[in-house]
């Protein structure tokens, strides 16, 4: 018996003497160089209808270093018109910003950290692709507030993915460019051509207009047809949400033709009327900040 429990007893002190192990090289996942830059890809997304309200890019920059109040060593961050000082205070691992601690490096996977706003962050590690450069990296992964307001740095890059919002407004940002230390990641973004935003969707007349059972056609049923262009978001897998509602004279709601998320290409929808009267109605495509409306007619 004792040959049994004596082994078992020595397992059970080593499990419970192995402590979790903490990130590795915690200071790579912040990096500090003058000269760094991040360009981000930022989408303001309407989560409850499913939207992408539109995208824009935005540029940061480390300009130099500098002594703050508290005498430590800042390094200063140009970001739009805003500026931004960060350091790593090596004692904890802890990335301070202007003062206050913004994250923690040294954290043990899949722990909780309340910061010292008081909130609580679940944060976890995993090696994965870091999406909008299409590369594989280690990252600390930090969830505060059920996911409304969530980080993602990655190691060598740093913040490469974030989204903070309400209940229905997001904001989300994709790094898709940075050179750090003098070594690039992704294509530069200076002019958005290369990484173009919604630029053209087309709606076009219905076939035949006017329609129903007195019309040549002799049917209540007619054709909707629509482009979708390219909106160039490879991390969105180039699709947009988009709406194709048909609306009566009066403005309310008669049918939802679409309402998903389709690729770049052309189109087309039956809409049929057998159930309502004859008179004018109105069908309205929306995708993003693209909105158009056309007219159509059913005879009886």
């Amino acid at each position: 018996m004792k040959k049994i429990i004596t082994p078992l007893i020595f397992f059970l002190l080593w499990i419970g003497s192995v402590k979790p192990q903490s990130i590795e090289d915690p200071f790579d996942y912040f990096p500090l160089h003058v000269g760094d830059v991040w360009t981000y890809q930022l989408i303001d997304y309407d989560y409850f209808n499913d939207d992408t309200l539109s995208i824009s890019y935005r540029t940061s920059v480390i300009t130099g270093d500098t002594v703050l109040s508290d005498r430590n060593k800042y390094f200063a961050f140009q970001e739009g018109g805003s500026h931004f000082y960060y350091r790593i205070d090596s004692s904890n691992f802890m990335v301070i910003n202007n003062g206050h601690g913004e994250y923690y490096l040294q954290a043990t996977p899949d722990s909780i950290w309340t910061d010292e706003y008081g909130m609580i962050n679940y944060i976890s590690v995993d090696t994965s692709v870091v999406v909008g450069l299409g590369i594989i990296k280690p990252k600390i992964i930090y969830l505060e507030g059920y996911g409304i307001f969530n980080r993602t740095l990655a190691k060598g890059l740093g913040l490469v993915y974030s989204e903070e919002g309400d209940l229905g407004l997001h904001l989300r940002k994709y790094l898709v460019y940075a050179k750090i230390n003098g070594k690039e990641y992704g294509t530069p973004v200076g002019v958005e051509k290369n990484f173009p935003k919604v630029t053209s969707f087309k709606l076009l007349q219905n076939y035949p207009n006017p329609f129903g059972e007195v019309t040549p056609s002799g049917n209540s049923e007619t054709t909707i047809k629509y482009s979708v262009s390219n909106v160039g978001i490879p991390h969105m897998r180039n699709k947009l949400s988009l709406h194709l509602v048909v609306y009566d004279i009066l403005g309310r709601k008669v049918a939802t033709l679409v309402n998903k998320a389709q690729a770049p290409g052309n189109y087309s929808v039956n809409f049929n009327a057998k159930n309502l009267p004859s008179g004018v109605y109105f069908y309205s495509l929306r995708a993003g900040k693209y909105f158009e409306t056309k007219k159509m007619i059913l005879v009886r």
